[in-house]
């Protein structure tokens, strides 16, 4: 028997992302998503140190979170399918 192919969605909102590196501290990663910025799974308003924060989109691209496009010399990531640019 063969389970019915189902897309994922997060009703419960953007999630929620830590990093951990190999040196120093864990950090916060906020999420750009439909040209908002989530950081916790709260919106962030714009002009409250975004700078700070590492942003990344759906893909895990790193992004500016000023203009929501993928930041210059950033690792590209495919996309996979079903899962659409915004």
């Amino acid at each position: 028997m063969q389970l019915p192919r189902m897309r994922i969605r997060f009703p419960a909102g953007p999630p929620q992302l830590a990093a951990l590196y190999t040196k120093g501290a864990p950090s916060q990663i906020g999420i750009c998503m439909d040209n908002r910025r989530f950081l916790n799974g709260l919106e962030v308003e714009s002009g409250v140190g975004p700078s700070a924060i590492e942003w990344r989109d759906r893909l895990a691209q790193r992004v500016d979170p000023e203009i929501f496009v993928a930041v210059a010399g950033g690792r590209k990531f495919a996309r996979p399918d079903g899962v659409d640019n915004q």
